[in-house]
């Protein structure tokens, strides 16, 4: 992003097909680790379903550290 100094966008999809983001969440967590990422900004999905499902597993992998 130009906004911020050594800024990546990792796109996870659109929030209208959340099984995209399903397919590349582990890839994007693993590039953005390779990346040397000290801190991931990430859209919520919709609460429901699958969403809520991703969102889920974002919080665990996060640990305490979420914001809302």
């Amino acid at each position: 992003s130009p906004k911020y100094s050594g800024a990546y966008l990792l796109d996870m999809g659109s929030k209208s097909d959340v099984s995209v983001a399903a397919a590349r969440i582990y890839h994007l967590l693993r590039q953005a680790d390779a990346l040397g990422v000290d801190l991931i900004l990430i859209e919520g999905l919709p609460d429901a379903d699958l969403g809520r499902a991703i969102m889920n597993r974002l919080r665990k992998a996060a640990g305490k550290v979420v914001q809302t």
